[in-house]
């Protein structure tokens, strides 16, 4: 059973109550390319911040894992990359997650 915590300002965030899943999504684009972050929680309760870039007319791209053991540090490295993005002239887009009931 999955808990939808909320769409707002292409940040998407749901947290599964029994099962301890936890998903924080962000996308972003520029004119040419694309940014991807996502935040998990791994099986032995450790946040990994995945980074992914692309090249929206070519083949470039890479990415990125970092792990974080507490939940605040992890939040605001996100947050982070976030405003970096932002402030490099990318756009937010809209991010759906699905889940179940």
């Amino acid at each position: 059973m999955f808990l939808n915590q909320g769409l707002q300002n292409g940040t998407s965030h749901e947290q599964g109550v029994a099962a301890g899943v936890y998903t924080i999504v962000r996308d972003a684009t520029s004119s040419k390319r694309g940014y991807r972050v996502e935040l998990v929680r791994d099986l032995l309760g450790d946040f990994v911040l995945v980074r992914r870039w692309y090249g929206l007319f070519n083949k470039r791209h890479g990415g990125k894992m970092q792990v974080f053991l507490q939940e605040t540090e992890a939040l605001d490295a996100v947050d982070k990359i976030d405003r970096a993005r932002l402030r490099r002239g990318y756009v937010r887009k809209t991010v759906l997650l699905g889940g179940g009931d």
